[in-house]
C-alpha cells in the first residue's frame, strides 16, 4: 500500500518520520496529484482540481494497512461510517512520481468548502511556510 502527503506529515517530526507509525514507512520519493492547495489555518487542505494543477508530496510504502489506516483516519478525523461530516477524506488516487511512472497512492482530501480560504500558490506546502516565515521575517 502507498500514502501520499502533502502537508503536516511531511514534517521531519511527524507522525510517520518520528511517531508512532515511523518504523511501519518506507519513503519512495516524491510526486505530485492533481489537486489545488488550501491554507486551512495550521495545515493544509488539497481539492482534487481537473484543470492542470498539481500538488507536490511525497510518496510512502507501508504495509500493515489496519494499524496504519485506524491511525491516520484518526489523526485526519475521517470516519468512513460518516464521511459526508469529516473534515477530511480517504481516497486512493493516481500519483505522477519525478521519475514520470504513476503510483495510486491513499490521499486525504480536504473535504470542506475553500471559498474563503487562501490558495497556496507555490502548491508545495513546506515552500509555501518557507516563503511566509521569511515575508514574517522581513516585516
Amino acid at each position: 500500500m502507498y500514502l501520499f502527503v502533502y502537508g503536516t506529515l511531511r514534517f521531519s517530526d511527524s507522525l510517520i518520520k518520528q511517531g508512532e507509525l515511523k518504523c511501519e514507512f518506507e519513503f519512495v520519493g516524491r510526486g505530485k496529484m492533481k489537486a489545488l492547495l488550501y491554507d486551512i489555518g495550521n495545515y493544509p487542505g488539497a481539492v482534487y482540481d481537473k484543470s492542470g494543477h498539481e500538488v507536490d508530496g511525497e510518496l510512502y510504502r507501508f504495509c500493515n494497512e489496519e494499524k496504519v489506516l485506524r491511525t491516520l483516519d484518526r489523526y485526519e478525523g475521517f470516519d468512513q461510517d460518516n464521511d459526508k461530516s469529516c473534515e477530511y477524506i480517504r481516497r486512493q488516487e493516481p500519483v505522477l512520481m519525478d521519475n514520470g511512472e504513476y503510483q495510486v497512492a491513499w490521499v486525504y482530501w480536504y473535504n470542506r468548502e475553500t471559498g474563503s480560504k487562501l490558495r497556496i500558490e507555490q502548491n508545495d506546502y513546506l515552500e509555501y511556510l518557507r516563503v511566509k516565515s521569511a515575508k514574517f521575517e522581513g516585516d
